[in-house]
């Protein structure tokens, strides 16, 4: 009976410490319950892993393994790509386990972790710059370590990254007409990131920018000395295009003019016989002036019947023909034919220019 007995606590004890599942999820020794969870680690079951390194972290807050509990719990959730948690455990122990042999490692996945969570250059990028400033780090502090050339290279996609972050905000200012923001963000492009393409890209920028803001020269000096040291073509192209928009330099003398071709002679043959006429007409306004000549003029007039809806009275000296024409409208003239046709012409209800025309 005492047999039985002591056979039926042992299976309830046994199974209590498995779980039901046939794993021991809580081992007594805390030792044993550590390397259970690098087995599940290892074995690729993250999450039962994950729940043994979170009780013994809970509950063995002096042992002194706890900084490889926590480097173990953030390899899990790297695994998981669980990137915030991850974070929370390397900076745990770097912070708190400064003389940890996983110190290393831990500043390493710290830098990844940050830069998993890390958006494209529309986006905020905050956990971009968290990125780069912990790779800074690592590599001061471990410049020896095997995932150097790693580093080095997703820092430099991050300054990249950062980089068109401030060229498109200088483009955003520049459709917007906010001259003094997009000149600061283009300059901040060339100036914090020079080894980018976006560098090069924004040179053209800030100088589009300084000729909006009245500050042609130095726009101008800026492009005389970067220019021709441009590699990307898109950013050359771009820089020779503002370099044609820049007004004259100041005190520079204007390019004389073009000389008139054929149809300039024409032009000025125009106007030398409209001056040349006008000067005829005043001649003749002169020489005829006297009484008797307005007196003439006032008995002899003609209206125009022209298409062009001309309103003038030709004078008609009485030693001309009536059927000669005027200067303006020649070929449309038409002397009246009787007495009655001219009584009802316009002509006589308004008063007479005094312009003796001459053909």
């Amino acid at each position: 009976m005492r047999l039985a007995a002591a056979l039926l606590l042992a299976l309830i004890v046994s199974g209590c410490a498995t779980g039901g599942g046939g794993r021991p999820l809580a081992p007594a020794a805390a030792s044993d319950q550590l390397r259970v969870a690098k087995q599940r680690y290892e074995q690729k079951d993250y999450t039962e892993a994950v729940e043994l390194l979170k009780g013994y972290i809970q509950f063995q807050s002096g042992a002194s393994d706890l900084d490889e509990a926590h480097f173990l719990l953030g390899m899990c959730y790297v695994k998981r790509q669980e990137w915030p948690l991850a974070a929370t455990e390397f900076s745990i122990l770097s912070t708190d386990f400064q003389d940890s042999q996983r110190l290393a490692d831990a500043q390493y996945w710290l830098g990844v972790s940050y830069w998993k969570q890390s958006k494209s250059a529309p986006y905020d990028q905050d956990m971009t710059r968290r990125a780069i400033a912990q790779f800074d780090r690592f590599l001061s502090m471990f410049p020896d370590h095997p995932q150097v050339a790693e580093v080095k290279q997703h820092r430099g996609a991050a300054r990249e990254r950062l980089a068109e972050k401030a060229f498109r905000n200088g483009r955003l200012y520049i459709k917007l007409h906010y001259w003094e923001p997009a000149r600061y963000y283009y300059h901040l492009a060339r100036s914090d990131y020079p080894e980018t393409k976006w560098a090069e890209r924004s040179l053209a920028g800030e100088a589009e920018a300084l000729i909006a803001l009245s500050r042609a020269e130095e726009a101008r000096a800026l492009l005389e000395s970067n220019k021709d040291a441009l590699t990307d073509p898109e950013a050359k192209a771009k820089a020779d295009k503002i370099w044609k928009k820049l007004p004259p330099p100041a005190g520079a003398t204007p390019s004389p003019a073009p000389s008139a071709g054929a149809a300039g002679g024409r032009g000025r043959a125009r106007c030398a016989s409209a001056s040349s006429g006008a000067r005829s007409i005043r001649r003749t306004w002169a020489t005829s002036s006297s009484p008797s000549a307005r007196a003439r003029r006032s008995r002899s007039t003609a209206s125009c019947s022209c298409r062009r809806g001309c309103r003038r009275t030709r004078p008609r000296a009485a030693s001309r023909p009536r059927t000669s024409a005027s200067a303006c409208c020649a070929p449309h003239w038409r002397a009246p034919a009787s007495r009655s046709r001219r009584s009802n012409s316009p002509a006589r209800d308004r008063p007479t220019p005094w312009i003796l025309w001459t053909s």
